[in-house]
């Protein structure tokens, strides 16, 4: 990961080279404050020779953000107003450092900190930045960007979480927590000896492309997130876990809290954090002493369980397999099975099979045996790795015991005694039990509670509450990324590192080979340490944290950058924060966005800040595809920014980005699109300074009475101003605002005639060229600093106040109103715009083209919604 910084506040403000603390302290001089993050990830195009290549989301650095982050102070706010700071992320920097070592030197080359080629990460680092900052000022992305002071916070953040060459600046922010962490015993509830931060062997995701473990959110349709069309592996390692768990139900409540976030993403979280209430249950085993727990979400259909299912991996099938050679050979090939649905991102779909093993479970509420069966569909990390089986009334059960003869039996009917028997499976909860012994008769719900009740008085049972959510596996096999700052030792196990000895820097000197584990494994000067605990010779741990560790909280550390002592101050950040609006995309909405909110918690549990959530209002921009698809360089169809400024301009190139599509939809690339923006500027740019020279002379000066040409004009940019004011305060449909302004400019140079002859006062005129300029500022502001300038504006364009719509000139004299007959638009009337109902009545009847339609009929009706339309019912 990495940062890219953009300062909402004019230039000449600070200094392009002022240090980003400083310019925090002087924005908190001020309030009210807000903050503005938004996201622009995927930005792996950047070359470690410098320069780089425009990805699908660096656009959306110009989609809106610094329009609305509040540095041109609209919907009349005067931009002194407010504090503003407004902030980047860009996704995948931090790959260059592994990157840069295929591309410069092959793999297994040697990558060194004074190497010419890839001075690691200094260097590759620098030269993406430069480029990717370039292009970034280049489209005046956030209006002002003061580029060496952003490179140098760029590379403290960047240093702060990955390689701190100098060893003086950055704070590793996580390493220390995580090592805080492994001594906490308690934090945040979760009261036991491994506190929030857990090593264990699990089975992980493993891209064969990356080298490295991917988080279960990291894996889509089978695939890797970042390589779309390798297929990930499914590998047993140990692997350092966060409890996320311990903070399932929080993270489920805060959703109804967050009002301004998008309800897609709320959903895509609750879905993602998957609540289940239910009813956990214990089957013995005929013979043996193993118990059998299951989790069921009905309870009440227990009844009509005929059988129960393990997965291929279940402790019990693995006992079972290891005295049956015939079931171990049919387990294996289940396994098998599973693992390649899997890896193909769909198990659910997958065909299923069953093995019976010829042991039986024993029912815990009426003593009946059923036959135990192993199943490919069921997992033995979700749930307890083991259901019971009710055919008649849950599909998947019903599939499976059709399959194979099971019985089906049963057990829920319809409510109501005439009741009709309904098709099975019958899986509605609104109905009685039948068949289930003494709890016939009760509906499912009462029976839910009384068998919960019964389960727990007799001990075989209780109520339970599950999530889908899983905890956060952070191990990652690469160089870049925050050290574990952990110890193994052959005497005293897992040590953590001593406080005193954080942050864990990594080596300037690696070799990447990309052929399996860390890197950092085959560096003897970083893994051979001395334990802290015993003295006696140990091994540092060689996973890194995951990436996303460090998205879930940098942005706290740019109030604070340079804080050598802490992560960062918590006053400042208690300033600052929440955020007052994140932009990112829907594509993170379970990955940075359900990681930030958790470790925003995890924070407040160690007394860092005092608010529960990063960000108190979302908006989720859409992506830009080009030739259908996203942009990628794999793809073959990324746009160069270099190649758009220099043809048709910056401005041109940032407007069309803003008006092609609202910011949270898609973005189709067209370059014509953007040659036809550059037109539309080149004629606003013609207009403008022809009638610059006589606007000047009305600057300042009184408009008095505006009738005929003045009248129209002033009237269509009142209306223009109230109308993208309006957008900016609620939508955010910016390509709306920029049709408007067309539609303010077509209107003057159809007027061209009448301002060449002086029809138009010059305070009118005035009033009319510099408003255009306002209103085009935050959609071309380098074009709309020419003109003011052209205008005798004294000051930057971007620091003068945004225009107030008049609402006695914005309105019409006059307007059309639709006339309708029977529902279908036959005409359009011209009438005064306080006409009363009667007189539009009047005027729609006397229409030429609705007397025609009417002609020798009955108009049964009449309705006129006022200043809306007539509809003529006519039979």
């Amino acid at each position: 990961m990495g940062e890219v910084l953009v300062i909402q506040e004019p230039a000449e403000r600070f200094d392009a080279d002022q240090a980003l603390p400083d310019v925090f302290v002087a924005v908190e001089l001020r309030t009210p404050r807000r903050l503005c993050i938004v996201a622009v990830p995927d930005t792996n195009g950047i070359e470690a020779e410098g320069g780089g290549d425009l990805l699908h989301r660096l656009f959306v650095a110009c989609r809106g953000h610094d329009v609305v982050a509040g540095d041109v102070g609209v919907a009349g706010v005067e931009a002194d107003a407010d504090g503003c700071v407004g902030l980047q992320q860009s996704d995948q920097l931090g790959d260059l450092i592994e990157a840069a070592a295929e591309r410069t030197l092959g793999a297994g080359g040697v990558l060194d900190e004074d190497a010419e080629a890839g001075a690691l990460p200094g260097k590759p680092i620098h030269c993406g930045l430069d480029g990717l900052g370039g292009q970034l000022e280049a489209l005046a992305a956030g209006h002002a960007f003061p580029r060496a002071g952003v490179k140098d916070q760029i590379v403290s953040a960047e240093g702060e979480r990955t390689v701190d060459l100098s060893a003086k600046r950055g704070y590793t922010f996580f390493a220390n927590l995580a090592g805080l962490a492994a001594h906490v015993d308690e934090i945040a509830g979760v009261n036991d000896e491994r506190g929030l931060v857990y090593r264990k062997k699990s089975k992980v995701n493993w891209c064969p492309e990356c080298a490295t473990v991917l988080a279960n959110e990291q894996v889509i349709d089978g695939k890797c997130w970042r390589h779309e069309d390798t297929q990930v592996e499914l590998r047993d390692l140990e692997q350092w876990f966060f409890r996320i768990t311990a903070y399932a139900q929080e993270l489920l409540d805060g959703l109804d809290k967050l009002d301004g976030w998008p309800e897609k993403v709320r959903t895509m979280q609750r879905n993602w954090i998957g609540r289940s209430e239910g009813t956990e249950v214990e089957f013995g085993v005929e013979g043996r002493s193993e118990k059998i727990r299951v989790f069921t979400t009905r309870v009440d259909t227990i009844f009509g369980a005929t059988s129960v299912q393990l997965a291929p991996e279940h402790p019990l099938v693995t006992a079972l397999a290891a005295a049956d050679p015939g079931l171990k050979v049919q387990v294996t090939q289940l396994i098998d099975e599973q693992k390649r649905a899997r890896e193909e991102g769909d198990v659910g779909a997958i065909e299923k099979h069953g093995i019976p093993t010829g042991h039986f479970a024993v029912n815990p509420y009426n003593g009946e045996l059923v036959p135990v069966w192993v199943a490919n569909y069921v997992l033995t990390e979700y749930g307890t790795g083991a259901i019971m089986s009710v055919p008649a009334h849950d599909e998947r059960d019903f599939e499976f015991a059709t399959k194979y003869a099971i019985p089906i039996r049963r057990v829920i009917a319809p409510a109501g005694s005439h009741a009709e028997e309904p098709a099975l499976p019958f899986t509605v909860e609104d109905g009685v039990l039948i068949h289930s012994g003494d709890y016939n008769g009760l509906s499912c719900v009462a029976a839910q509670k009384k068998l919960q009740e019964i389960a727990a008085a007799r001990g075989f049972g209780e109520a339970k509450v599950t999530f889908r959510l899983k905890d956060w596996g952070v191990s990652r096999q690469r160089y870049w990324g925050t050290p574990i700052p952990m110890i193994h030792c052959e005497r005293d196990g897992l040590v953590p590192v001593p406080d005193d000895k954080l942050p864990v820097v990594l080596p300037a000197q690696i070799a990447i080979t990309q052929q399996g584990g860390s890197p950092l494994a085959r560096v003897p000067d970083f893994v051979n340490v001395t334990c802290p605990k015993c003295g006696e010779p140990a091994r540092r741990e060689t996973d890194t944290m995951d990436t996303f560790v460090d998205s879930s909280w940098y942005f706290y550390r740019y109030t604070d950058a340079k804080n050598d002592r802490q992560p960062f101050d918590p006053a400042r950040v208690a300033y600052w924060f929440p955020i007052d609006q994140y932009i990112g995309g829907v594509e993170h909405a379970i990955l940075h966005l359900i990681y930030s909110r958790f470790w925003t918690r995890v924070m407040r549990d160690l007394g860092l800040v005092t608010h529960n959530e990063p960000a108190q209002r979302m908006f989720t921009q859409g992506m830009v595809i080009k030739d259908g698809a996203k942009m990628s360089k794999s793809k073959g169809n990324v746009v160069s920014p270099d190649d758009m400024v220099a043809r048709y301009g910056a401005d041109a190139t940032r407007m069309y980005a803003l008006f092609a599509a609202p910011p949270d939809r898609d973005l189709d690339w067209q370059e014509d699109g953007v040659a036809g923006v550059s037109r539309f500027l080149g004629r606003v740019w013609r207009l403008t300074t022809k009638y610059a020279s006589p606007a000047k002379t009305g600057r300042g000066r009184q408009i008095s009475s505006p009738s005929g040409t003045s009248l129209k004009l002033l009237r269509k940019m009142h209306q223009t101003t109230a109308k993208i004011t309006l957008d900016f305060e609620g939508r955010w449909h910016f390509n709306t605002c920029v049709a408007a302004i067309m539609e303010l400019v077509n209107e003057i140079q159809a007027a061209d005639a009448q301002l060449a002859a002086g029809d138009v006062p010059a305070p009118a005129m005035h009033e009319l060229f510099s408003t255009l300029v306002l209103l085009l500022a935050p959609f071309a502001p380098f074009l709309s600093a020419e003109l003011w300038s052209e205008l005798g504006e004294d000051g930057a364009v971007l620091r003068a106040p945004w225009p107030r719509s008049n609402p006695a000139l914005a309105k019409e004299d006059e307007i059309e109103i639709p006339v309708q007959i029977n529902g279908k638009l036959v005409s359009l009337v011209r009438v005064p715009a306080d006409a009363a109902p009667k007189d539009i009545e009047t005027a729609a009847l006397a229409d030429e083209k609705v007397r025609a339609r009417t002609a020798g009929k009955t108009i049964a009706k009449i309705i006129v919604v006022p200043a809306k339309l007539v509809n003529l019912v006519v039979k």
